[in-house]
């Protein structure tokens, strides 16, 4: 049971490893011949005008991502995994106050997500006004 998360992080990371892959292939080469031009180093580049781009262009699948894996772990905890929702659950056994242990696990996740989705909004909206 405990490579369970071990093999959720795997997962996770080849999806970030391709939704930044999408982000740098985004970027327009003119751009980059561009900052070559003006004799910008390598770091200059990448930290100017690659990075820039590809955040822009990859922020709604990161944040979606993210949301994602934040709803997996609470999806893990059914086959035993101990996450969060696993100590939460232990603690209303204890405590016999289980509708409040679960509704504060429940705002938890959703002010965790709700923030994940304003950073989201916000990313996005500054990258339709640049």
């Amino acid at each position: 049971m405990p490579l369970m998360p071990l093999g959720c992080r795997w997962i996770a990371i080849a999806y970030f490893a391709e939704i930044f892959r999408g982000g740098f292939s985004a970027v327009p080469k003119g751009q980059i011949e561009a900052a070559h031009s003006l004799a910008m180093t390598s770091f200059a580049i990448l930290r100017r005008v690659t990075l820039p781009g590809a955040l822009n262009a990859a922020s709604p699948a990161l944040i979606n991502m993210i949301i994602n894996v934040c709803k997996k772990t609470a999806l893990l905890s059914i086959i035993t995994v101990a996450d969060l929702t696993f100590e939460v659950q232990k603690m209303a056994i204890e405590t016999f106050a289980s509708f409040e242990s679960i509704l504060t696990l429940a705002l938890g996740y959703w002010v965790l997500i709700e923030i994940f989705s304003r950073l989201g909004q916000r990313a996005n909206a500054i990258s339709i006004s640049t």
